[in-house]
């Protein structure tokens, strides 16, 4: 498959979400075939990382740069510190894509995991954050190894048929209150102008619906390694062009 396939696969997805929606080559459901194995060839990987680099760089940056100047927003991320890769290559991809992505396939799951990755969240990072998430890796691998994570477990029958039918409004929820949620990485000086803040989530609106429609399609594993690549490859560069781009607009194309 070309990336050009794949994008034009992506676009009419995105229009109308739904669950029967997997990679033709995707088999089985458990846990190596969902929380381990990717199943998108490695190089369109790469390919989405530098497209979504590309279209939040020259675009979507930009916007979100003049909306903050505008509105007196500025960017809490300190790029000179020194654990930074650490958090945005590793930590944030498991614990967001746990938190808004993991129940979209596995609806059940995600009335115990949301509130435990939220805590995760409003606790910040530290040692019981960490426990709290290696507990949640654990107790996901007993259920899958005692065949309680499968597509017949995920919910009962009628409530399938509810959450299938409605599955587009979960997706693109989903989506919002990721992007939503970066709100939280800026300091308002001034009086908030609420028109002009979605316009200041374009990069993570758009990097949450290709992370979502990855997830769904391929598997959770897939969409960590997504969010992993496109987080880490612009903290590794960072040091490099922060010299000739200002540092927030640098720090606009971050999760």
């Amino acid at each position: 498959m070309t990336f050009k396939e794949d994008l034009k696969s992506f676009l009419h997805y995105i229009r109308h979400p739904h669950l029967n929606y997997r990679l033709p080559y995707r088999i089985g459901d458990g846990w190596w075939n969902d929380i381990i194995k990717i199943h998108t060839p490695f190089r369109l990987l790469l390919k989405w990382v530098f497209f979504l680099l590309a279209v939040n760089i020259f675009i979507f940056g930009p916007i979100a740069l003049v909306v903050a100047t505008q509105i007196g927003a500025s960017n809490r991320l300190n790029i000179n510190i020194p654990y930074l890769f650490l958090l945005a290559a590793i930590w944030a991809p498991i614990v967001e894509e746990f938190l808004f992505r993991f129940g979209l396939r596995k609806p059940k799951m995600a009335l115990y995991i949301v509130p435990l990755l939220t805590s995760v969240i409003l606790m910040g990072r530290g040692v019981l954050s960490i426990g709290i998430v290696m507990v949640l890796l654990s107790l996901l691998l007993i259920l899958d190894l005692s065949r309680q994570t499968g597509n017949k477990q995920a919910l009962p029958f009628k409530w399938r048929r509810w959450y299938r039918h409605y599955f587009p409004w979960f997706f693109h929820g989903s989506v919002l209150l990721f992007a939503m949620m970066h709100l939280g990485n800026y300091d308002f000086k001034q009086g908030i102008s609420f028109l002009l803040l979605p316009l200041l989530i374009l990069p993570q609106w758009l990097s949450g619906l290709v992370l979502a429609w990855m997830r769904v399609r391929d598997s959770f594993a897939c969409a960590v390694v997504m969010h992993s690549l496109f987080n880490g490859i612009p903290v590794l560069f960072a040091w490099l062009i922060k010299t000739f781009l200002p540092l927030e607009q640098v720090s606009l194309i971050f999760f």
